[in-house]
């Protein structure tokens, strides 16, 4: 097997250090009753330090939480993808 090695996927989002929002992804799953849903857990930080909660996600394996209707979830770690934005 072959590996090819992308130097452009390692490089770090070029976001200035102010406010960012965090967006953390899990693919679309089913719930018990055959509903698809995907969970998608956003944060917004200050002081811009969007490594500081990924590095969290990560050593914790994943993010808990309960959504606006009062239901319980995990996102684990490795999620689906994560979206940064300047805020």
């Amino acid at each position: 097997m072959t590996i090819i090695d992308f130097p452009l996927s390692k490089k770090e989002p070029e976001i200035k250090h102010g406010p960012c929002k965090v967006v953390f992804h899990s693919s679309s799953f089913r719930d018990t009753n055959g509903n698809e849903k995907s969970i998608n857990v956003a944060v917004t930080i200050e002081d811009g330090d969007f490594h500081g909660i990924i590095n969290s996600v990560i050593e914790t394996g994943g993010i808990w939480g309960s959504s606006t209707n009062g239901e319980y979830f995990f996102l684990p770690w490795p999620c689906a993808s994560v979206e940064l934005f300047p805020v």
